[in-house]
């Protein structure tokens, strides 16, 4: 097994050997794991704490929890823990570190060693929503590797990935916090969110339950229940929604009209909607407490 740890290349007792393979010869991954009799699979992958720590404080200055983490995988009868960094604040991203002897010689077990590490990512629910992966290197990756992780994974699999030096941060001690900020905002695509201010969920990530209850509120107006399908458009586009309520249909039962428009409006819209509702008399003081909460904790 080879563990991606730049301190201890020499630990890959398990490895068959490496046989090099030309740039255009990635072969599919069916190929790679039929030629491949003991594949590699990198297990270890967290930043090296001396790295860790020149990032961890501007990061959680700017509201970002970074702690290493593990996911597990089953690979046949064997349950393998995958270890890595993670950078949380709405979007969860993943930091790895991976030596040398990986990404800068293409060859078939190189190859199916990243392929692991991107079913990771597809295999597992936090990374459902958005897929972000950010690889540290030491030497330059070569250029067959930084095609196929940043092409091929993002055009098949929407795996955004992004290859960072570590000699990037060699200059870190001496760089003030706000300097630091701003090369993490820039190279982790955190830009946008101002010091301090932690990054609130889309509201796609809302649960269910949540939007049960809202539904429930809507329909529980008299506007929404009494004036009908007029009712409902005019108490729609009074909340700055015009353009969408000349396309949407309203007919149906008040509950399951006010979920489905509910859903269809948590990409863009939803919040102008709460604000109307929040501001209805006939609100009850609960409703209106958590309507209140809902649009303090998402970014509408």
């Amino acid at each position: 097994m080879i563990v991606s740890d730049l301190s201890s290349v020499a630990r890959t007792s398990s490895v068959v050997e490496c046989a090099p393979l030309p740039p255009a010869a990635l072969v599919p991954d069916m190929l790679v794991h039929a030629l491949t009799k003991a594949p590699p699979v990198l297990t270890e992958m967290t930043l090296l704490d001396k790295y860790l720590e020149l990032i961890r404080p501007s990061l959680t200055g700017m509201g970002f929890s970074v702690t290493n983490d593990h996911l597990d995988q089953i690979v046949g009868k064997e349950t393998i823990e995958f270890r890595f960094t993670m950078v949380r604040n709405g979007v969860s991203r993943a930091l790895v570190q991976l030596g040398n002897e990986v990404l800068t010689v293409v060859c078939r077990e190189n190859r199916l060693a990243l392929a692991e590490v991107r079913d990771l990512f597809l295999t597992q629910g936090e990374f459902r929503k958005e897929k972000r992966l950010y690889i540290f290197h030491d030497s330059n990756p070569h250029g067959a590797f930084k095609a196929w992780v940043q092409g091929e994974w993002f055009q098949n699999h929407g795996i955004r990935s992004k290859f960072v030096p570590l000699t990037d941060l060699a200059g870190f001690p001496d760089m003030q916090l706000a300097q630091q900020s701003d090369y993490l905002r820039l190279t982790l695509d955190l830009v946008g969110q101002p010091d301090g201010t932690p990054s609130k969920p889309a509201p796609k990530e809302m649960p269910a339950g949540h939007m049960k209850r809202l539904a429930e509120i809507l329909a529980g107006l008299p506007r929404w229940t009494d004036e009908g399908v007029r009712g409902r458009r005019v108490m729609v586009a009074e909340s700055g929604l015009l353009e969408f309520v000349n396309s949407y249909n309203f007919e149906g039962g008040p509950k399951t009209v006010a979920f489905d428009l509910i859903v269809d409006l948590l990409d863009e819209g939803l919040g102008l909607l709460l604000k109307l509702i929040q501001g209805q008399q006939d609100l009850r003081t609960s409703d209106k407490k958590f309507v209140g909460e809902i649009l303090e904790s998402y970014s509408f």
